[in-house]
């Protein structure tokens, strides 16, 4: 056999063999792209222009109402359309770095930023610092807001519960930093938090301190913190440019090393659960990676129309769907677009806070009901006392204009949608 014959005929198997390696490699890839493409429908909202800044933090009350922290530019609110800004240079703002937002019951949003502390209620502002409180720090990285409504503040010099509440530090504590990056109150009421040096849980009364660098646990700084429903809590430590998942199994933290691949040389910037138990993890360079039964997948500029492979911040509303921040501003993703959108037993419900009330309450409403909407209030005697018509909002201020205490019924009503419940004003 002529040898030259022998090892072309070879060597053009080869070469059509890793062509085929190729394209099957293409084709797998793409439709991977189409696959994650038709399953989620991005949305993108860019902040343009001189006010344009990256997407800190992000507190949504319905699709056509968010507020937004930014990494520069203070706090900006969203309409659906447009952003509102207010920064040090037009608003009472104390800092342009926002960290944290935190919407309270009454409906006044607390704004941690890089000098202090906000609070705006309508169009009052009410400023917090060292000096006019007993806050350990004038940079507020983190904020917790307990179901009483006590609200911890994370410092870059420890943490504490109220604004005049005890201060902790890693010197009269279990922290074993003072940079308080994430605060969490899992499922027991227990608080967590996420330190530069590491992991404390408080129970009220005790400590247990898990530092990084040491045991198991990688060097770095924990800057996430998220618990799933089965109870596990899943941390982010951060060291330069990469990132390591940590799983709190109940008893110890672990590296969680089945991921590494997607995370390695990219840190890990946010961590959101969904409603439906799928957990979502921002990246800075890797994209948005989803953790859902097991599987993982990862989204990114090139399989996708995520505008950009470096997130910021993660929320999800009502709806379960997740809003991403960015340097391009926000982005809606949609699970399953082409579902029809209707109320589900569980989204039928109406949260009323306080109930009963005195002077006034806020009454927030699925966001998937239809707009605009009416609510009638009804005494025991099916009496009309009150109506409010096309409400626009998903959440609306119900005033006491000289009802007598005692216990009330109230209906909304949306479309072929009706929904009703109880409410209680007492003296």
């Amino acid at each position: 056999m002529n040898s030259t014959f022998y090892k072309s005929n070879v060597n053009s198997f080869f070469v059509l063999l890793h062509d085929m390696r190729s394209l099957a490699f293409i084709l797998i890839f793409l439709s991977n792209s189409l696959l994650i493409q038709a399953q989620y429908e991005w949305t993108t909202y860019l902040n343009e222009g001189d006010l344009a800044d990256a997407v800190r933090c992000i507190k949504i009350i319905d699709q056509n109402n968010i507020w937004v922290g930014t990494l520069n530019n203070g706090l900006q609110f969203f309409d659906g359309q447009n952003y509102i800004v207010y920064n040090n240079n037009n608003s009472p703002i104390p800092g342009n770095r926002v960290y944290d937002l935190i919407l309270d019951s009454d409906g006044r949003i607390w704004i941690a930023t890089n000098e202090g502390l906000a609070v705006k209620d309508n169009e009052n502002w009410t400023i917090y610092s060292s000096e006019n409180s007993n806050l350990p720090g004038n940079a507020v990285i983190s904020l917790l807001q307990e179901e009483q409504g006590r609200i911890w503040f994370g410092t870059d010099a420890g943490v504490i519960n109220g604004l005049y509440g005890t201060v902790y530090t890693s010197e009269n504590s279990g922290l074993p930093g003072n940079q308080i990056l994430d605060i969490l109150m899992d499922h027991n009421g227990l608080i967590w938090f996420g330190t530069d040096k590491g992991i404390a849980c408080f129970d009220g009364n005790s400590w247990k301190t898990f530092k990084t660098g040491y045991g198991v646990l990688p060097a770095g700084a924990a800057t996430e913190l998220e618990q799933e429903p089965s109870g596990r809590i899943w941390g982010a430590i951060n060291q330069g440019i990469g990132g390591k998942l940590v799983l709190f199994d109940g008893e110890k933290w672990n590296p969680f090393n089945e991921a590494d691949h997607l995370f390695n040389g990219a840190s890990i910037t946010a961590i959101q659960k969904a409603k439906n138990g799928t957990i979502w993890f921002g990246t800075h360079h890797k994209g948005l990676i989803k953790y859902e039964n097991n599987v993982w997948e990862q989204y990114l500029t090139q399989n996708s129309d995520i505008p950009i492979n470096q997130i910021i911040s993660l929320a999800h509303d009502y709806d379960n769907n997740i809003w991403m921040g960015s340097r391009k501003g926000l982005t809606k993703i949609v699970s399953s677009p082409t579902s029809k959108r209707t109320l589900s037993k569980e989204s039928q419900s109406i949260q009323i806070i306080p109930n009963p009330f005195k002077d006034y309450t806020h009454i927030t409403v699925p966001e998937q009901l239809e707009r605009p909407y009416s609510f009638t209030l009804y005494d025991l005697q099916g009496k009309k006392v009150q109506v409010i018509n096309d409400i626009q909002a998903n959440s609306f201020r119900l005033q006491n204009d000289g009802l007598a205490p005692g216990l009330y019924f109230y209906k909304i009503l949306s479309g072929s949608s009706q929904l009703s419940g109880k409410l209680l004003i007492q003296d």
